[in-house]
């Protein structure tokens, strides 16, 4: 399917027929925009759906870097030092198992590599790297899911593909049918359901998640069968 760019504005509007005629009398045009921003967020959480590269310049010496504001520093796919992939550790295993690595660069010899060897993540916005880069002015190559993109004015373009806008207005009607009440908001059952099976599609790893089972009531069943099997009984069986 062809891609092509939608803005909010087309957004929203898109919400509005979905939501029929009584939209513009119970949903103010910011309460809308703010149903659409809360549900690219819950996607991006869902799938990881805005994920990129992002290259920070290594600072000498420096064993460890804030992540800059695009990279929402909760999943941390891939790093590279000079397109040279960096493997995973934790700051327990550092701090623990290499007393004083923190102090440690590609230059402090012995058994210290001459190129940094594995990336820590030390909170939700900080990376560190071991050993540091004893020279500096390389580039560290962060993959990670991006923060969610919130657009503010009609004009603001959102990068998604076209065959993902019916569930995403499915998630947001959802959510919007819960100010009506009654029967309307019954349907928010059926719509957010359609919107996390196609999370679902679009992320394996969320596929395979308890969270999606429960969401989408697949261990139902399993929740109905007896703990216990039957006490025995004597005779063939």
């Amino acid at each position: 399917m062809p891609y092509s760019n939608i803005n909010l504005g087309q957004l929203r509007a898109l919400l509005d027929n979905q939501l029929g005629q009584s939209a513009p009398a119970l949903w103010r045009t910011d309460e809308k925009n703010k149903i659409l921003q809360d549900t690219l967020r819950w996607w991006n959480i869902l799938t990881g759906y805005w994920k990129g590269p992002f290259t920070i310049t290594t600072t000498a010496s420096a064993p460890w870097y804030a992540l800059p504001a695009p990279l929402a520093g909760l999943s941390t796919i891939r790093v590279e030092f000079q397109s040279r992939s960096l493997r995973p550790a934790t700051r327990y295993d550092m701090d623990h198992g290499r007393d004083g690595w923190e102090a440690e660069t590609t230059a402090s010899g012995g058994d210290v590599p001459t190129k940094p060897k594995y990336y820590v993540i030390g909170g939700t916005n900080l990376l560190g790297i071991w050993p540091a880069d004893a020279a500096g002015n390389s580039a560290l190559v962060v993959n990670s899911i991006l923060t969610t993109p919130t657009p503010t004015l009609d004009s603001d373009a959102i990068d998604l593909a076209p065959e993902l806008i019916d569930p995403l207005l499915s998630g947001a009607q959802a959510l919007a049918v819960f100010k009506e009440g009654g029967v309307e908001a019954k349907l928010a059952g059926p719509l957010f359901t359609k919107f996390i099976e196609a999370a679902g599609d679009q992320c394996a790893v969320f596929k395979a998640s308890a969270a999606y089972r429960r969401y989408m009531g697949i261990d139902y069943g399993r929740a109905k069968m007896p703990y216990r099997l039957p006490a025995a009984q004597i005779g063939a069986r």
